[in-house]
């Protein structure tokens, strides 16, 4: 069982980084078939399976770059809630960690300060995946969240102040949780 399980999900990677290689291709060359393409990457990141939601995030995530035109002026709200909804998943860490590392994407790929303010509002539910990794006992997922944290304050100092009050505030209730 444990072999067919490893292997569905080196299968689901392999598929990933091809929807990652086609995608990066289609942007280049065909506006119509990308339109298609992410209108069914927002499709399955609504769906009820987890490895699906997951999986249309790790391929939000490395296509950041390509999709802040996309994603901007009134469009800007679908990334938002798309990611909001991921890092607020409550069956497992593999979705909210994949918002969590899609959000930190986003952040790094939209430059206007508008936007990166706006994406600040995610923050709490950044934070939150945190705590589920500590809580959860999972140092390297743990790590590989708080390395988002400290990538971002190194991006944009003001993302550095608000997070620093936040992650102050999360980890004391935290500690307070699990005294």
């Amino acid at each position: 069982m444990g072999s067919k399980e490893s292997l569905t999900k080196k299968v689901r990677i392999d598929l990933c980084e091809a929807v990652i290689a086609l995608a990066s291709e289609l942007f280049e060359e065909s506006k119509e078939q990308w339109n298609e393409l992410l209108e069914w990457l927002l499709k399955i990141s609504q769906s009820q399976e987890d490895y699906l939601r997951k999986a249309a995030l790790q391929i939000f995530a490395q296509l950041a770059s390509f999709l802040t035109d996309a994603f901007s002026g009134n469009n800007f709200l679908i990334i938002i809630q798309l990611l909001q909804t991921g890092l607020n998943n409550q069956t497992g860490l593999e979705v909210p960690l994949a918002a969590l590392n899609a959000t930190s994407n986003f952040i790094t790929s939209f430059s206007h300060p508008e936007y990166r303010s706006k994406l600040q509002s995610l923050i709490p539910s950044m934070l939150q995946t945190v705590a589920l990794c500590l809580n959860a006992e999972d140092e390297d997922c743990a790590q590989k969240a708080i390395k988002h944290f400290v990538s971002l304050a190194e991006l944009d100092p003001g993302f550095s102040t608000f997070c620093s009050s936040d992650y102050r505030r999360n980890a004391q209730d935290f500690c307070c949780r699990r005294a």
